[in-house]
C-alpha cells in the first residue's frame, strides 16, 4: 500500500521553487491537469497488462525485467532490457525533480538564518548551489536503504508533513483572509477545509490499513517517531542561535 500511495505523493514539492517559475499562479494548475492523468495512465495500462498476464503474489521488488521475460515469450528479453532502461532513466529524472524541490528548504532555512548562510548563496545563475550539493550528498546516503523501507519512511513522515500543510492553510484562512501567494484557490475558508479533509481521510484510512497490517514495523515507527521529535528541538536552537 505504502508503495501505491507513494506512487502519486510529492505534487505540492515544486512549491518550493515557485519563485523560479514563470507565471506560476497559471503554470502550476495547468501542469497539475496535464501530469496528473498523465502519471495514473502511466501506471495503471502497464500494471493491468501485467496483472493479466502473470501472478501478482509472485512479484517482487525490482522484478518487472525478470516478468516481461517471463511473459513476453521470445521478445521478453528486450523488452526486459527497455524497461530496466526506462527504470533508471526515470530514476534519475525523479532524483532530479526532487532535488528541485527539496534542496530550496535549507537554502530558505539559511536566508532566514536557521542554517549555516553558505547554504543561502546563489552562484551567477541565481542557482543555490551549495545547498543542492550539500542535499544531494545528504540524499545519497540513503541509497543504501532498501527501498521498501524507504518508501514506508518516506510515505509516514509525508503523511504528518502533509496534515500539516493543509492545517496551515485553513489557520491561514481565518488569520490572513486577505493573504495571497503566487496562487490561491478561489473559495472560502469551509470549502478549504472540505477540500483539506477528504485527502486527509483517505491518508489516515490508508495509514491505519498498513499499520494494521503490519506493513510499517517497529523501526519505521521509531524511525519517525525520532525524526518528527528532532525537528521542533533544531527549530528552537536554530533559533535561538539566530537571536543570540
Amino acid at each position: 500500500i505504502s508503495i501505491a500511495l507513494w506512487n502519486y505523493i510529492g505534487w505540492d514539492n515544486p512549491s518550493t521553487a515557485q519563485g523560479e517559475v514563470k507565471n506560476p499562479s497559471r503554470t502550476y494548475p495547468r501542469a497539475l491537469a496535464f501530469a496528473l492523468p498523465i502519471v495514473t495512465i502511466g501506471y495503471f495500462v502497464p500494471l493491468l497488462a501485467t496483472l493479466g498476464a502473470s501472478d501478482w503474489t509472485t512479484w517482487t521488488e525490482g522484478g518487472w525485467p525478470q516478468i516481461a521475460v517471463s511473459v513476453s515469450g521470445s521478445a521478453g528479453r528486450w523488452i526486459a532490457i527497455w524497461i530496466a532502461l526506462g527504470g533508471m532513466i526515470s530514476a534519475l529524472a525523479l532524483f532530479n525533480a526532487l532535488m528541485l524541490g527539496y534542496s530550496r528548504i535549507p537554502f530558505v532555512l539559511a536566508d532566514d538564518g536557521l542554517l549555516p548562510k553558505p547554504l543561502a548563496k546563489l552562484d551567477v545563475h541565481g542557482t543555490p548551489r551549495t545547498a543542492i550539493i550539500v542535499s544531494a550528498v545528504f540524499y545519497s546516503v540513503f541509497a543504501l536503504v532498501s527501498f521498501g523501507k524507504l518508501v514506508v519512511a518516506d510515505v509516514l513522515l509525508y503523511s504528518i508533513a502533509l496534515f500539516l500543510e493543509f492545517g496551515a492553510l485553513v489557520q491561514l484562512r481565518k488569520t490572513e483572509p486577505l493573504l495571497r501567494g503566487v496562487f490561491r484557490i478561489p473559495v472560502g475558508r469551509t470549502e478549504v477545509a472540505v477540500l483539506a479533509t477528504l485527502p486527509m481521510i483517505v491518508l489516515a484510512g490508508v495509514l491505519s490499513i498498513s499499520f494494521t497490517d503490519g506493513e510499517y514495523g517497529l523501526p519505521a515507527i521509531i524511525g519517525t517517531a525520532v525524526a518528527v521529535a528532532t525537528g521542533p528541538v533544531m527549530y528552537r536552537m536554530a533559533r535561538d542561535r539566530r537571536t543570540s
